[in-house]
């Protein structure tokens, strides 16, 4: 560095090494660079933590969806106690379980009403056929009670296969769900 002084009559010159010069700049953005990764470090860790937090209740209703499609309708308690949207799905995935399991419940003991009131026919044929005085009556009787039982049967044929249909949708949805929550599983792996 040269710069002279009008004033005085004289000049000054300073000589520095570069190096030492640029020293404490290059200590600093060392020190920055240093800062910097330790930042971002931990913002990456509080994400990460944050993305297993949010996604963590998806396992468990992965469990629930995949029993349910292999058609285990039986009563589990629920394994996610959240307030937001995932909890709301959770409650949702359960409320539906319930409700078809009712309606299971409901098919086969109205299936083993029908089987009963079928026996009781069948008993009562019997001893149509036995009195020879009341056989006319009698089959009279029983084919009307016969066709009752068979448009009863009908509708609950057709009352089975309605809720088939049903549960294959469900079972459906359920599958896309696990689908996309594999995709989504795979999405957070993936990064």
């Amino acid at each position: 560095f040269y710069e002279p002084v009008p004033t005085a009559g004289w000049s000054m010159a300073a000589v520095a090494d570069e190096n030492e010069f640029f020293a404490p700049a290059r200590q600093a953005l060392k020190i920055m660079a240093g800062i910097s990764i330790i930042i971002i470090l931990l913002v990456s860790l509080c994400v990460l933590w944050a993305i297993r937090r949010l996604l963590k209740p998806l396992s468990p209703m992965l469990d629930e969806v995949d029993a349910l499609s292999q058609g285990d309708f039986g009563k589990r308690a629920a394994q996610i106690h959240t307030d937001d949207e995932i909890g709301a799905l959770a409650k949702a995935l359960y409320y539906m379980r319930d409700k078809v399991r009712n309606v299971l419940v409901s098919v086969c003991e109205s299936t083993e009403t029908l089987a009963a009131s079928v026996e009781q026919i069948n008993a009562t044929t019997e001893q149509s056929v036995q009195a020879s005085d009341q056989v006319a009556k009698s089959v009279s009787d029983i084919a009307v009670s016969a066709t009752s039982q068979l448009k009863t049967l009908k509708n609950v044929e057709q009352s089975a296969v309605n809720l088939a249909e049903r549960i294959h949708h469900i079972s459906g949805r359920a599958d896309g769900a696990v689908v996309k929550g594999k995709e989504a599983e795979k999405a957070v792996n993936a990064g």
